[in-house]
């Protein structure tokens, strides 16, 4: 049977390569300090999702969890491809040609007729999804200079600063010393306790 645990030490593995880089950043000036935290989270956040995507196709197999229990599904499949066939088109009016792994929304909605919703993978993302949510608006805004992804960000600003700040960047908000730890390494602690409790580790 295919193991999780390789995933995660795949994850882990590139979460710690992130963080050695944040421990090197405060040799630069400021102002590239921030452009390196927002790549970092972008980074971080695109090998979460690739990660999620993974473990939900073994999952879908009956692959165990670290703990040795085996997942509650709705309908077993026979491979990690199928799984991602399943995932599109069973029990679905209409099929789904690209799967999206940013939010807890998303995520369920994927696995919905293939995971039941009882299962610790489903769980553990209904759990998280304001964490899902708060770093996906942080990343939406690096990527995308727009007025709905200013607008999402703005909700992130708010939280932590009381009110709107218009020149609060994401880098900003990264490194800001109203948090300790700084955002950016709790962000890459908080993914890395989800990415475990994903596969009971």
């Amino acid at each position: 049977m295919t193991s999780l645990e390789n995933e995660y030490k795949w994850y882990s593995a590139e979460t710690n390569k992130l963080k050695s880089l944040i421990t090197e950043i405060s040799i630069i000036e400021p102002k590239y300090q921030k452009f390196i935290v927002e790549m970092i989270l972008i980074r971080v956040f695109y090998n979460f999702e690739n990660y999620v995507s993974i473990i939900s196709k073994k999952v879908a197999t009956g692959c165990i969890y670290s703990d040795s229990t085996s997942p509650v599904l709705l309908l077993k499949s026979s491979s990690i491809t199928k799984s991602d066939n399943l995932f599109k088109n069973y029990g679905r009016n209409k099929p789904l040609f690209n799967l999206n792994w940013a939010t807890a929304k998303e995520i369920k909605g994927n696995v919905s007729s293939i995971i039941d919703p009882a299962d610790n993978f489903v769980q553990v993302i209904d759990r998280n999804g304001t964490l899902l949510d708060e770093i996906r608006r942080i990343r939406n805004r690096i990527a995308h200079n727009n007025p709905v992804s200013r607008s999402n960000f703005y909700i992130v600003v708010r939280r932590y600063y009381g009110a709107i700040v218009n020149h609060i960047t994401p880098g900003t908000l990264l490194l800001t010393n109203r948090k300790n730890p700084i955002l950016i390494n709790q962000y890459l602690s908080k993914l890395d306790i989800v990415a475990r409790d994903l596969i009971k580790k």
